[in-house]
């Protein structure tokens, strides 16, 4: 009996060490966090 492959994603993920899609790190939380702040400097620039 043999046992099917893992997928190309499964094993890409598991060989990069990459946390997953729902599991920020520090450095990605830290993006969002400055490009909410950018964003919002823009709105009110552009509103007054």
């Amino acid at each position: 009996m043999t046992l099917p492959a893992p997928s190309l994603l499964a094993t890409a993920a598991a060989t990069t060490g990459h946390p997953g899609f729902l599991s920020p790190t520090g450095v990605e939380i830290a993006f969002v966090l400055v490009g909410l702040a950018t964003l919002g400097a823009a709105v009110i620039t552009v509103t007054t």
